[in-house]
């Protein structure tokens, strides 16, 4: 090493060293203040600066040999400061804007985005628990600059924060010092043991989640192939049966053991009293979810987020309210509503608004992803339509179907014009056998399917039943939507005040009118 060299690794190590003796003194001056004293270091730490010993540490040491009482006094003051620097850090995240995102990993944080999306404020909540060396700081600016709600961001720190110190609080008062030896030899141990459970723990969801889409995508297969299996099965043991004498035990699924039976009529009556027995539907929340060319950018700004909320009321016959939000912030992405054959679409970020009759059908070359989903396509399967019983021109067939997990009774229902031989098959239902639970409707349209919509975990509300799992496939539309409804959010038969329906043109909105314009109100061309 040459002469100037050493100078300047002098240099470094007597700053270095500057750093870690006034860090020190901070720390010995801060432990003494008690509780005080643990706030400012937990905001400082949380904040723009890093304790080296880590407020885990700290805590273990103020509360080893003292009561519950205490112990608890400590840790809520530390949990108070780290949300006190967090809450800094969100704001600069927050109010810095892009000048903060330049200076980051654009990568990371488009990355972190997503799982916010996906995730919610459990990609906040994660990395407030895990100790070092799981990277927090950057979540708490990419939450500031994703716009995450401060009360909700609030809420996950104090939860993250208050499961992290109390831990270390509780093994304090109960193992004194043994803990603190323990956590000063292994801390970075136990947070490389901490990511790595809940990495294997994400894995495992995202498995099920993948399994569990990939059954549904591929139920049907499986229930026309599970005939010809069968079949084949019947023939290979009738050939080998005067070889083979062990014989074998086959496992019945549960469904199909307790299937139930009912008449036609029983069902066209579970179907019209609960199913469709209520005039209107308002949810406060829901998750949607795309796929199709929504998914590509028609109201998911770069196909950023597969997810989004949005609020939606309903109302027989034909009026529907629909406001997708987006997920980070929760601004607009689109409004949309329909009533008496007009429907409404305004798109805050394009600032266009597009309007027109319900029954226009658009030429190939006119369509727009933008007006692929339309709001009342989605009424039939939020709103399930009530069954014709005796209704001159209507008839209704039933028979049975089934795959490898359950039974099913299918509903048609066909419409015969007078003096018409053949009849038009206008929808089938899918009703589950053994709890007699409505898990599938298609709709037709000149001989093709023109929408399919599936059904999951039926929640009873007020008597009647609503699915809070329901998935829209719009496959002449090139789109689908999946609905999740939280039960405490449904409100029947609410009271529904006038323009529910209705989405104003906003001043200086560019006007589309799809189609002719015969029909459309004036104000609104």
């Amino acid at each position: 090493m040459s002469e100037g060299e050493q100078v300047v690794y002098l240099t470094a190590s007597g700053i270095l060293g500057t750093l870690k003796a006034l860090f020190r003194w901070l720390t010995d001056f801060a432990l003494g203040l008690g509780g005080p004293g643990l706030f400012l270091l937990a905001m400082a730490d949380s904040s723009f600066l890093s304790v080296p010993e880590g407020n885990d540490i700290l805590i273990v040491v103020k509360s080893t040999g003292q009561g519950w009482a205490l112990m608890s006094y400590f840790v809520l003051m530390t949990v108070a400061g780290s949300t006190v620097g967090c809450s800094m850090l969100y704001s600069v995240g927050r109010w810095g804007g892009n000048a903060v995102r330049s200076r980051l990993n654009a990568q990371r944080v488009e990355e972190i985005g997503r799982i916010y999306a996906r995730r919610g404020l459990w990609t906040i909540v994660v990395p407030a628990v895990l100790p070092p060396p799981m990277p927090f700081k950057i979540f708490v600016l990419s939450a500031g600059i994703f716009r995450v709600p401060f009360p909700r961001f609030v809420v996950a720190i104090l939860a993250g924060r208050s499961i992290r110190y109390f831990m270390w609080g509780v093994l304090a008062v109960l193992y004194g010092e043994a803990v603190h030896k323990f956590l000063v030899n292994n801390i970075q141990t136990v947070g490389i043991i901490a990511i790595g459970a809940v990495g294997a723990l994400m894995v495992i969801m995202m498995y099920r989640h993948f399994r569990r889409r990939r059954v549904r995508l591929l139920g049907e297969k499986v229930g026309k192939a599970s005939t010809g299996v069968a079949l084949l099965l019947a023939l290979s043991l009738v050939s080998v049966q005067c070889k083979v004498k062990q014989t074998r035990s086959v496992a019945i699924p549960s469904a199909h053991l307790e299937a139930r039976s009912a008449s036609l009529q029983e069902l066209v009556e579970l179907v019209n009293r609960r199913y469709a027995g209520f005039e209107s539907l308002a949810l406060a929340s829901l998750e949607v979810e795309f796929t199709g060319e929504v998914k590509e950018g028609a109201y998911i700004q770069q196909d950023k987020y597969r997810r989004a909320n949005g609020v939606l009321i309903a109302r027989r016959p034909d009026a529907i309210y629909f406001n997708i939000k987006n997920p980070i912030g929760g601004a607009s992405l689109a409004a949309m509503a329909s009533q008496a054959g007009l429907f409404q679409i305004y798109i805050p970020r394009e600032k266009k608004y597009f309007t027109g009759r319900t029954g226009i059908v658009l030429e190939e070359e006119e369509k727009d992803p933008r007006l692929s989903v339309r709001p009342h396509h989605l009424l039939p399967g939020l709103l399930v339509e009530p069954l014709p019983w005796a209704k001159p021109n209507f008839f209704l067939t039933l028979r049975e179907d089934g795959d490898a997990r359950f039974k099913y009774y299918v509903i048609s229902l066909v419409r015969a014009e007078p003096g018409r031989a053949v009849g038009e098959l206008l929808r089938e239902l899918w009703i589950e056998r053994s709890r007699l639970e409505l898990v599938r409707q298609r709709y037709y349209r000149n001989g093709r399917v023109e929408a399919e919509v599936r059904y999951r975990e039926a929640a009873d509300v007020e008597g009647k039943l609503i699915s809070t799992w329901i998935d829209v496939a719009r496959p002449l539309d090139g789109y689908s939507m999946t609905f999740e409804l939280k039960q405490r959010d449904i409100r029947i038969n609410a009271s529904l005040r006038e323009g529910t329906f209705d989405v104003p043109r906003p001043p200086g909105a560019e006007l589309i009118v799809v189609g002719s314009d015969s029909g459309v109100p004036p104000q609104q061309r």
